[in-house]
């Protein structure tokens, strides 16, 4: 007994061990066979053991890289002849070729590999879509301000869905518009500059959405509206449908804009202040828009305009004179604008304005324009008095305002005496010397006027002194001289009691640098008198080291009484030169034209 379990032992161990033996097979199918993006896609996967052993272990390992990550699926245990079967679904948000890769192992030996590895591919097709835009607006003909409403609708005819929908808005035919609001049913909508974006994102087959713009216009004229639907992710099997076009007529506003104008005084002496005054109105019914006043200039002659001023709009200086931007005025309204002027020549003088309003439908255009006119007379004869000491000299003098008697060099013929109406400024024009204007003109008159402390420039900011109460704006601005006059103030007793002693100081206004300029002073006790050499015409006043008298206290009485008359010649300066400091640009060039007029005589 033994004896037979020993060798049936010896027989057992001696034996090959049989090796379990399983050919595996693998198959994958999808359906639908040409899908488009967005569409789900079934995938069915079939292991098949076709035996002769069982299979152990049996993993399935489904690349699908290009839509998912790598799919694992443990199937077990799989008998001979026993096949199981895995169904799943995915989308595909791209076109394209799709490559699947699927495979199978266990822990039997497979006779046939052949079978345990199944590629396929796949192609996504965009979807056919047929995307329909429109766009209209209500009202079709409106008037500037009114509010329209413009309706973009965009319709997806199918068949597939789609994604990925924009709508672009070419806005830059809408000029003067003004978005007041705007909605969607789906998505969102920005404008940039003038182009307006719509996102719609999916549309289904048979969906659509809208978007509403709510707008008015601050021009007149025919607006033009382009839209585009577009859909990168379809097929847009009629592309002629995806665009639309819209327009809509603006009118213009119906008013009677009418202009006018005034002068006063309409009969004027040579340097005397002239005030323009232009009146506009609208007489309805609308409202009226971009308003332009054309006041022409060329026609006033030789003058020094000044102290602009508008009831509303802005203004400036071109060709041909002042330009006048009104603005809007409302039906009934009206708007006016001021100017001065002082003239340097006698003769009559027109002045011309005109409206321009092309936003406008000017019911009457015959009160567009308007003209008025003023006489300038010539200034009274200057007094002429004999020079005391004989030699048949002369010498002119006026007050305020008078003329310069010049060659055809603008040398001075005759001494000129000129004073202020106060009586305190005076300047001395010896003869011979040359005078010309800012720009080498040359001059007719000359006018010294009085400044009271609220017109006169630059207060505040005097460097250690203080105003006196003195300033005299000398005019025509910037009008140059040959070499430096002198320019005299002569104060009466009383008030020269309140300056004696204290450290006196004559300034010019320097207009370009917005600041009062020091001139070297020389003070005269016993005359009353401070005195300094000039250049240039600008605006002279004298200030004091300590606190300035109260005004009351230091004016002088007015007077038109001339002083005494020197006896002897006047002593003619040797010309000496300017400080850079002390000229400005403009009679820069006056003394330029100086200098031509010279070496034309000689």
């Amino acid at each position: 007994m033994l004896l037979a379990s020993l060798l049936l032992l010896s027989f057992l161990l001696i034996a090959p061990v049989h090796a379990q033996s399983a050919d595996i097979s693998i198959t994958k199918d999808v359906s639908p066979d040409s899908p488009v993006t967005g569409q789900n896609v079934t995938w069915i996967v079939e292991v098949l053991n076709n035996g002769p052993d069982s299979a152990t272990n049996v993993t399935v390992v489904d690349d699908l890289s290009e839509q998912l990550n790598v799919t694992i699926w443990n199937v077990g245990t799989l008998a001979p002849g026993d096949m199981k079967e895995v169904t799943y679904n995915t989308k595909f948000s791209t076109y394209g070729i799709k490559w699947n890769n699927v495979s199978v192992t266990s822990d039997a030996t497979d006779p046939d590999p052949s079978d345990n590895v199944f590629n396929l591919s796949l192609e996504i097709l965009l979807p056919d879509v047929d995307l329909v835009i429109t766009k209209n607006h209500n009202p079709s003909i409106t008037n500037i301000g009114q509010e329209i409403q413009w309706t973009v609708q965009v319709f997806n005819m199918g068949p597939d869905n789609t994604t990925g929908v924009t709508v672009i808005e070419d806005m830059s035919g809408l000029s003067g518009k003004t978005i007041l609001s705007n909605t969607t049913t789906q998505g969102t909508f920005s404008v940039i500059g003038d182009t307006g974006t719509w996102d719609i994102g999916s549309l289904d087959a048979g969906q659509y959405a809208i978007l509403t713009l709510n707008t008015t216009f601050s021009t007149p004229g025919i607006k033009v509206n382009n839209v585009t639907v577009s859909s990168p992710d379809a097929n847009d099997t009629y592309p002629n449908n995806d665009f639309s076009t819209d327009e809509v007529v603006i009118l213009p506003p119906d008013a009677d804009l009418a202009v006018s104008k005034t002068a006063s005084p309409d009969s004027a002496i040579v340097g005397e202040e002239v005030e323009w005054t232009v009146t506009i109105e609208n007489l309805g019914p609308d409202t009226a828009i971009n308003i332009t006043v054309i006041d022409d200039l060329r026609g006033i002659g030789p003058s020094t305009i000044a102290a602009y001023s508008a009831s509303q709009g802005i203004f400036s200086i071109g060709f041909p004179g002042l330009i006048w931007d009104v603005g809007s005025l409302g039906a009934g309204q009206n708007a006016t604008f001021t100017f001065f002027s002082y003239p340097y020549s006698p003769g009559v003088r027109t002045n011309n304005v005109s409206i321009i309003a092309p936003d406008v439908n000017d019911t009457n255009t015959a009160n567009d324009a308007y003209s008025v006119s003023i006489t300038v007379q010539s200034p009274p004869p200057p007094t002429t008095r004999k020079r005391d000491g004989g030699g048949g000299q002369k010498y002119v003098e006026f007050t305020e305002t008078g003329p310069i008697h010049t060659s055809n060099d603008a040398q001075v013929l005759v001494e000129t005496r000129m004073y202020a109406a106060d009586g305190i400024l005076k300047i001395t024009l010896p003869k011979g010397i040359r005078v010309a204007g800012s720009g080498g003109e040359p001059i007719d008159f000359i006018t010294i006027t009085r400044l009271p402390t609220n017109e006169t420039p630059g207060l505040g900011d005097e460097r250690n002194m203080t105003f006196s109460g003195y300033a005299y704006n000398c005019t025509p601005s910037g009008a140059l001289f040959e070499y430096p006059v002198t320019i005299t103030f002569t104060f009466d007793v009383e008030t020269w009691d309140t300056l004696r002693g204290r450290d006196l100081e004559i300034r010019w206004w320097n207009e370009a640098a917005g600041s009062w300029e020091p001139l070297t002073t020389i003070i005269d006790d016993s005359a009353r008198t401070v005195s300094a050499e000039v250049s240039h015409f600008t605006i002279f006043a004298v200030f004091v080291r300590a606190a300035a008298p109260q005004e009351t206290g230091v004016a002088a009485t007015p007077t038109t009484e001339v002083p005494e008359v020197a006896d002897k010649e006047p002593e003619v300066p040797s010309p000496t030169p300017t400080p850079a400091a002390a000229l400005t640009a403009a009679p820069l060039l006056a003394l330029a034209a100086l200098g031509y007029l010279r070496g034309r005589k000689r």
